[in-house]
């Protein structure tokens, strides 16, 4: 007999008398790296009037944008380059390097100083009924329901801390209208930026032309 997969669960109507679990994230030790589209830039908050693209903890209806980064190279490529290409192939894994020569990667960080606040989704939040299925779904009405309580939520959160469902690895949501992000840096094309080739080699990718 096998199961079905469920929905995922939506916030509760109570969730603001629940304390939703804490992350700081100190900016003069962290590192956050985007990697973009060369034409839009680093800086990108996403909503439904910005794009016709919807993400994972994007507002259901455009109240606030979000602007998603992470703190690894490595979950930025499988966030926004690889995601599904590398399920059930067999070797070669392979990228062109025209396609990645549309993009580049910039180091971010705050307008402001200090810490980002974060709603962490990536410790056990069984008592906000939250299960790693809005993480992992492929459809966002839920996730993005979530976002929206999260957003509302007394404890005043600077965005999400969440786990990739692609890298399994934390990846970060942040909205737009309680953080500004700026770059650190210029961008870097991506074939010319030094995590790179480490990142192909660990993987056993090959960079084709």
């Amino acid at each position: 007999m096998t199961g079905t997969a469920s929905a995922p669960s939506l916030p509760p109507s109570d969730l603001n008398k629940r304390s939703l679990p804490i992350i700081e994230l100190d900016l003069t030790t962290t590192e956050l790296l985007r990697i973009h589209n060369r034409k839009r830039g680093p800086i990108f908050y996403n909503s439904t009037t910005a794009s016709k693209v919807v993400f994972r903890f994007d507002a259901p209806a455009a109240q606030y944008g979000v602007l998603y980064c992470a703190q690894s190279f490595d979950t930025c490529m499988a966030e926004t380059i690889v995601r599904a290409r590398f399920e059930n192939v067999v070797l070669p894994l392979v990228l062109t390097e025209s396609e990645l020569s549309e993009r580049s990667v910039t180091a971010i960080t705050a307008d402001r100083p200090g810490t980002l606040k974060l709603a962490d989704f990536t410790v056990n939040c069984l008592h906000l009924g939250l299960t790693g299925q809005v993480m992992a779904h492929p459809t966002y009405g839920e996730s993005n329901a979530w976002s929206l309580a999260v957003h509302n939520h007394p404890q005043t959160v600077d965005g999400i801390y969440f786990r990739s469902r692609y890298a399994n690895a934390p990846s970060i949501a942040l909205f737009e209208d309680r953080v500004m992000m700026v770059p650190k840096e210029p961008p870097t094309v991506l074939p010319a930026s030094p995590h790179l080739a480490p990142f192909l080699n660990r993987f056993q990718v090959e960079l084709r032309a």
